[in-house]
C-alpha cells in the first residue's frame, strides 16, 4: 500500500468524523442547556485531532520513512502510544456519558468509581513490559469495552422503565448508544491482533483488513451520529 492509497482509504474516517462534530455543534446551538452533548461534542473534535494526528505512523511506514523519517528509529515509530492514551479516555467518557442519564445516584457513583479504577488498572498495565509503544493493550480495550457495554445495558433498562421509549426516535443518546456498542463489538476483537502489525517484518495483509474494518465501522458509527443530530435538533429538546 502506499501513501496515497492509505490516505484515500482513511480519509472518509476523518470525513465522517468532523461532520458529526459540526452537526453536534448546530445541535447544541439548538439547544444550549445540554451540558451532556456539549462535552459529547468536545470529545468528538478530541478524537477526530487524534486521528488525524495518529496517521503520522502509518504515512511514515508506507513512504518507507521518506515522510516523518525522524521517528524511525524511535519508540514513537508506531502511533500506539496515543492511541493507548486515547482507548483508556474513550472508555472512559462513554461509560460516565451513560451513566449521566441513570437514575438512581448510587447506580452513578458506583460506575464512576468502576472508571476510576479502569483508569488505574490500565494505567497500571501500560507501565508493564512494552506494551505502551508495541500494541494496543488488550487489557484496555477488553475491561473497557466491557465496561461500557454494561453501562449501556443499564442506559437501556433504565430506557425501558421510563416514558421516554414513547419518543426514542427523538433521543439523542439513543443514537449515540447504537453507534458506540456498533463500534465495540466489531473493533474489540480486531485490536486484540493489533500485535501483527509488525514495523520490522510487516504485515500489509492484516493493516489493509484492519483499515477496510475501521473505516466501514467508523463512517456507520458516526453516520449515525450525524442522523441523531439532525433529528433531535429538530426539537427544542431531545427529551
Amino acid at each position: 500500500m502506499s501513501v496515497s492509497e492509505y490516505i484515500i482509504s482513511t480519509a472518509p474516517i476523518s470525513f465522517v468524523e468532523i461532520v458529526a462534530a459540526l452537526c453536534g455543534i448546530y445541535y447544541f446551538r439548538r439547544n444550549r442547556g445540554d451540558q451532556r452533548t456539549k462535552y459529547f461534542v468536545i470529545f468528538l473534535w478530541i478524537t477526530a485531532a487524534v486521528d488525524i494526528l495518529g496517521a503520522y505512523a502509518p504515512i511514515a511506514y508506507f513512504s518507507d520513512y521518506a515522510i516523518f523519517g525522524f521517528v524511525e528509529k524511535t519508540p514513537f515509530r508506531a502511533n500506539y502510544w496515543l492511541f493507548n492514551i486515547y482507548v483508556i479516555l474513550m472508555f472512559s467518557f462513554y461509560s460516565l456519558y451513560f451513566s449521566t442519564f441513570l437514575r438512581y445516584e448510587w447506580v452513578q457513583r458506583a460506575i464512576r468509581i468502576g472508571v476510576g479504577l479502569f483508569v488505574i488498572a490500565a494505567g497500571i498495565n501500560l507501565s508493564q513490559g512494552e506494551v505502551f509503544f508495541s500494541h494496543v493493550s488488550p487489557f484496555s480495550y477488553g475491561v473497557g469495552s466491557l465496561l461500557t457495554l454494561f453501562v449501556i445495558l443499564l442506559f437501556y433498562f433504565e430506557l425501558l422503565r421510563s416514558n421516554i421509549i414513547l419518543h426514542i426516535r427523538r433521543y439523542l443518546p439513543m443514537y449515540v448508544s447504537v453507534g458506540v456498542m456498533a463500534f465495540i463489538l466489531c473493533i474489540t476483537p480486531l485490536e486484540f491482533y493489533s500485535g501483527y502489525f509488525n514495523l520490522n517484518t510487516g504485515n500489509d495483509q492484516y493493516v489493509e483488513l484492519r483499515n477496510v474494518i475501521l473505516m466501514v465501522t467508523n463512517i456507520f458509527m458516526y453516520s449515525v451520529f450525524s442522523i441523531g443530530f439532525i433529528i433531535c435538533s429538530r426539537r427544542k429538546r431531545s427529551y
